[in-house]
């Protein structure tokens, strides 16, 4: 079993089907990634047992829940990854947690699997022309374009389309999970009558200050840095490490970077995320 900071990936059993099924019959969800729509739950049964089952296929499992709402694999010998040193990574998610960066955060823990332990050299992917989400999730992990194919027949839903196809290399990949983000204190605030009507008199180790910064490097939290803001921006800083970016619907001028506030009610401070010059 693989984890993340909000998920399990583990493999699949027959009593997933339901869930599986759940979100497998939306036509939103099969389709665009080649495969039809699961008519009912023995269905569901039949792919667990057969496709699900393969080596290195994982249910993306919700820490919160603990249940699954969706899947990721790495998969060998097919068209894209023909060598033996070669995968290729594909994944679907229920509707319901589109937008929430479930599917990124499961690849990057896979992703590293593959080059740590697996010694793959290189991971492929693909999406069909119109899947938008599928490939911005290839651009945040890094992929890079190789072609585009105008014509590729997709057995399951019978239909025709342009796929286009990107690859990561372990070498993009190391490069890529030593990248650094600086975050730099730009605010601090202090609600002193917050603090003297409602908060226990307790010690605070943290003491950031205004026009401080750090360095983190490969998504690690750096020295001296206080952890509990570090729970709340770590997920953004590893997102920019990782090659991501564009958060809040695009409101920061600048794509890769991030402004956020600690979770502490009684002394917030904001941080700026953003890739150092000459790194991005």
């Amino acid at each position: 079993m693989l984890e993340t900071e909000r998920l399990f990936l583990r493999p699949w059993t027959e009593s997933d089907a339901p869930e599986c099924f759940r979100y497998a019959r939306d036509p939103r969800v099969g389709p665009p990634c080649g495969w039809t729509p699961h008519p009912d739950v023995e269905h569901t049964k039949r792919i667990i047992r057969t496709v699900l089952s393969d080596p290195e296929t994982y249910a993306i499992v919700l820490k919160k829940t603990g249940l699954p709402v969706g899947s990721i694999s790495l998969m060998r010998n097919t068209s894209l990854a023909s060598l033996d040193d070669e995968v290729e990574l594909g994944y679907w998610l229920g509707v319901p947690y589109w937008g929430q960066g479930i599917v990124p955060e499961a690849a990057r823990v896979l992703l590293r699997r593959a080059f740590t332990a697996l010694g793959i050299s290189g991971v492929w992917c693909g999406y069909a022309d119109g899947n938008e989400k599928s490939r911005r999730v290839q651009q945040k992990l890094g992929f890079r374009d190789q072609w585009t194919a105008d014509s590729v027949r997709f057995p399951q839903t019978g239909e025709e389309r342009k796929e286009h196809v990107s690859l990561l290399t372990r070498e993009d990949w190391e490069r890529q999970s030593a990248a650094r983000v600086r975050i730099s204190v730009k605010r601090v605030a202090r609600y002193d009558d917050l603090i003297a009507e409602h908060e226990n008199p307790i010690e605070h180790a943290c003491d950031m200050r205004e026009g401080m910064t750090f360095v983190s490097s490969g998504g690690e939290r750096p020295e001296g840095f206080c952890e509990s803001a570090w729970d709340t921006i770590a997920p953004f800083v590893r997102e920019l490490a990782a090659g991501g970016g564009h958060f809040y619907g695009d409101w920061m001028r600048d794509p890769r970077s991030a402004m956020l506030s600690c979770n502490d009610g009684f002394r917030p401070v904001s941080f700026l995320l953003e890739i150092p010059d000459g790194e991005s």
